[in-house]
This record gives structure tokens, sequence and C-alpha cells, in this order.
């Protein structure tokens, strides 16, 4: 079966976030199980807040954006909320904010695979609540 190429668009930017065909498992809360019976601080009680080992743009090259949305056309921003370990491990990630479940499910992998420099308090390594805006754009010829 041959579809024009308009009407292939078309059925493509027809898929939305709101009916999605096919059901993801995006985590959109914190696995309370995960962090029972450990100190956690949020960004603002530590002295030194968690940073991305390399740099926030080493991390933002590390995203493979999923063809089916770039070449829909979708772009935006995915807000991950997570703790970063004292030993700069990532756990309990979950999606703030997101405009595309595929755009939610990249991000995750992407924090979960991340190293980080980890919050510090009173000169100590600890447990810290973060979160990050990952950025998705489709590039057009006039960004280039």
């Amino acid at each position: 079966l041959v579809l024009p190429f308009g009407l292939l668009l078309l059925s493509l930017m027809a898929c939305s976030t709101t009916q999605k065909a096919v059901e993801y498992d995006i985590p959109t809360s914190p696995d309370t199980t995960s962090l029972q019976n450990i100190k956690i601080y949020d960004i603002d009680e530590v002295d030194q807040k968690p940073s991305p080992t390399g740099g926030f743009r080493k991390l933002q090259r590390e995203i493979n954006y999923p063809k089916k949305v770039r070449r829909a056309g979708v772009s935006g921003k995915v807000v991950v909320s997570f703790v970063v370990t004292p030993t700069g491990k990532t756990m309990s990630g979950y999606i703030d904010s997101s405009p595309h479940p595929l755009l939610s499910i990249e991000s995750l992998r992407v924090i979960r695979n991340a190293s980080f420099e980890p919050g510090m308090k009173d000169g100590k390594n600890v447990n810290t609540w973060t979160s990050m805006p990952l950025r998705f754009k489709v590039m057009t010829l006039s960004d280039q």
C-alpha cells in the first residue's frame, strides 16, 4: 500500500499525546518504595547542587531524538525529577512534564545512565532531589 506523502504526514500529525495507540509505562511520581529509610535533601537545602559530570552540554549530547517524533515535528522541553545519590548515580526518576511519551522515555534513559557530581551538605556528599530540563528541537534549514 502506497500513501501519498501528504496523507502520511497528516496521519503522523494526527497522533497526539492524549490519544495514545500504545500504552507507555512512564513514571509521573517518585518510586517511594526505593526511597524509604534514606535522608534526601531538597535542592535548596544543600550547600552545593548536583550537576552532570562533564556539564549540561555533555548530557544534552547523549540524547537520541526518537525518529518518530522528530519526523512528526514534535519538539519541546521534558522536565525530569530524580535523586542524585552520594556516589553520583541517579534513582527514582520521573517525568514532571513532557510534550510526548517517546521524549519522556528517552529523557529517563539519559538521566538513568548519567553520572553526576553529587549534592553536598556540610562538606559531605548527600542524596539530593533535583529536576532537570532536557530540550528537544527539530532543526529546520534556517537553524543550520
